[in-house]
């Protein structure tokens, strides 16, 4: 898996166990604030993530904090050498198997 997915997921994974601000989550995970920042907003544009709420700092800035939408997410992989996604190739590999294991399966045509 690249290392920026890796990343993302690790973002997601902690928003899930606990709502946090950019903040709370540049210390908690020990990164930059600035690159947090960047993270959050892609994974908001892709709608994996949203702003809960809006609290104001004793300095009165804006603080947004973060939560999951709690949708599922489904990662596939780029295409392989032919043009198929490899999902797709696992896909039908595993049904094949599922297939070819279930009892009476020779009875029905390819």
């Amino acid at each position: 898996m690249p290392v920026y997915l890796l990343y993302l997921f690790v973002l997601l994974l902690t928003l899930q166990k606990k709502q946090m601000s950019a903040g709370e989550l540049a210390s908690e995970l020990v990164l930059r604030l600035n690159t947090l920042l960047y993270n959050l907003s892609l994974l908001e544009k892709a709608s994996l993530i949203k702003v809960i709420q809006v609290k104001w700092s004793c300095k009165g800035r804006e603080v947004k904090i973060y939560a999951p939408l709690g949708q599922p997410v489904l990662l596939v992989p780029r295409a392989n050498k032919d043009g198929v996604p490899l999902v797709l190739d696992t896909l039908e590999k595993t049904l094949e198997h599922c297939w070819k294991n279930s009892p009476g399966w020779e009875k029905f045509p390819s």
